[in-house]
């Protein structure tokens, strides 16, 4: 992997059970993780998903309060 990755600027750290990568200029990338047994690859980051302001002219709370319920329950609310 390291010969496919050279020169790009990426960092690469051997760990017992994994390889992984990242770009040392944008951490918030995040990280690909190499499976040094299996080879399988994951890449875990932060996703950022902007809904808005409360201080915009005209704000929709009952939106937002959906929009709340949904991503961190799963489920979309019956009636608000």
């Amino acid at each position: 992997m390291e010969t496919l990755l050279a020169g790009t600027g990426l960092h690469i750290r051997e760990q017992p059970r994994d390889l992984l990568i990242t770009n040392p200029s944008d951490p918030d990338k995040g990280t690909v993780y190499i499976g040094t047994r299996d080879g399988h690859a994951a890449w875990e980051h932060t996703v950022w998903d902007h809904w808005g302001s409360l201080t915009d002219p005209d704000p929709d709370p009952v939106d937002l309060a959906r929009k709340i319920i949904t991503a961190l329950s799963g489920t979309a609310p019956s009636r608000m």
